[in-house]
């Protein structure tokens, strides 16, 4: 039976269902229980300033765009960030790395990213690039996969000007 066609049961999602039976679970009801989990646990919105920088060298870089959104509830966090380089430091160098996270990680997290300019992706890698968080870190690092494994994102292979925008969820203490 096509998932469209399927009843939802209040019973299913608990009293903040909305009512809504004929649309998938995903487009209403996922929104109700986080306002039901949510309901008395204090939600922080703020502003937070992502650098880019690399596990040997970060370089001093200009920029023309520099900003974060950040959202927690509890000790969860939700990251937006959008960094676009009018001039990259050639010092950078190492693994590449999001950096200034509002947070740090308690949990490994994973995220996205969803506008990635100006940056070579390696032949070798079959899928897009990932963001990677790992416990005790203030920052979150660039992952793609190549073959069987993970492999980190090399600062060589970052244009002049890239332009990378993305979010990320992890748990913070």
């Amino acid at each position: 039976m096509p998932l469209h066609s399927r009843k939802i049961s209040d019973s299913a999602y608990g009293s903040g269902w909305d009512g809504v039976t004929n649309v998938a679970p995903s487009q209403n009801a996922l929104y109700d229980k986080i306002q039901t989990l949510g309901a008395g646990v204090a939600v922080a919105e703020n502003t937070w300033t992502p650098t880019l920088g690399a596990s040997s060298a970060n370089g001093t870089h200009t920029y023309s765009v520099q900003e974060g959104t950040y959202y927690k509830l509890g000790k969860l966090v939700f990251i937006s960030f959008k960094i676009s380089i009018s001039s990259k430091d050639d010092a950078i160098s190492g693994s590449v790395y999001i950096r200034g996270l509002p947070f740090t990680i308690a949990k490994e997290g994973g995220g996205s990213l969803s506008i990635l300019e100006g940056v070579s992706r390696p032949a070798s890698y079959n899928a897009d690039f990932l963001v990677r968080l790992e416990p005790t870190k203030d920052y979150l690092q660039f992952v793609g996969c190549s073959a069987s494994s993970w492999d980190y994102f090399a600062s060589s292979g970052l244009g002049a000007t890239p332009r990378i925008y993305g979010s990320a969820v992890y748990m913070t203490n």
